[in-house]
């Protein structure tokens, strides 16, 4: 079974397009990481707010993912790109709930 996970990213009106290129540059890394099953990135223009659905073998995989993320610097980024700064990058552990 895996597990999704939904990363919100509330980019400054500025930055729509950095923030794209940033994408481009490592969601290569990221779907080539252990655990990765699949990426969809979508884009609600009306907020200026990209939102990446991911599915992960689980969401242990996914953490140890999102730490190498932080140790290689590309959260350094957010605190340019998006509205509030790293802090306003959220994500959400969906875990599936068998028999539901």
């Amino acid at each position: 079974m895996s597990d999704r996970i939904v990363a919100v990213f509330p980019c400054k009106a500025d930055q729509v397009a950095t923030l794209e290129e940033g994408f481009r540059a490592s969601l290569g890394d990221t779907r080539a990481y252990a655990g990765c099953l699949e990426i969809e990135v979508t884009f609600e223009s009306a907020s200026n707010t990209f939102v990446v659905i991911q599915e992960w073998e689980s969401i242990a995989h996914y953490d140890r993912y999102l730490d190498w993320r932080k140790e290689n610097g590309l959260f350094n980024m957010f605190d340019r790109v998006l509205e509030g700064g790293h802090e306003a990058f959220k994500v959400l552990r969906l875990e599936k709930k068998p028999g539901l």
